[in-house]
């Protein structure tokens, strides 16, 4: 089985909204992949998303895991141990030629965070920030823009 399959088709149904599906694969990507965590932070924020909680368990499934590395901060952030400046100066990454991509996913997650703690407006100035960071992977199928809709 793969794991990438699987959290690919998380990401799809998360984008449609459809916040409990989106949970099952990146549960399933866990399963695979216990320290993939990217899986973990998707499947918390499906669950957040969804109407659920899943911070104990976010917490349980990252506990084993070195979190000073991206996507590690994420699971900091997510779980209030630290705010949103001190993630963003961990989210620095010194290779410019991924600079624009790494701003999409900060903006990206902290755009997330402000979703979870119903903070529209934050919300959504960082996914306007997450779509100006001319990514040139990510801008023509964004999250960011779905979830700006959405707002």
């Amino acid at each position: 089985e793969d794991e990438h399959a699987y959290l690919g088709s998380g990401h799809v149904f998360f984008m449609l909204g459809q916040f409990d599906k989106a949970a099952e694969y990146f549960e399933r990507t866990v399963q695979i992949d216990s320290k993939n965590l990217f899986g973990i932070v998707s499947l918390y924020l499906a669950t957040k998303r969804g109407g659920g909680d899943g911070k104990a368990t976010l917490k349980l499934q990252s506990s084993d895991i070195n979190l000073s590395k991206w996507p590690g901060p994420l699971v900091s952030l997510y779980l209030d141990e630290v705010i949103p400046e001190q993630a963003i100066e961990q989210w620095k990454v010194p290779d410019s030629l991924m600079e624009n991509d790494w701003n999409y996913f900060r903006y990206y997650y902290l755009g997330q965070f402000y979703l979870l703690k119903n903070d529209k407006e934050k919300a959504a100035k960082m996914f306007r920030e997450a779509l100006n960071s001319k990514s040139k992977y990510l801008n023509s199928c964004s999250g960011a823009k779905l979830e700006l809709e959405r707002l």
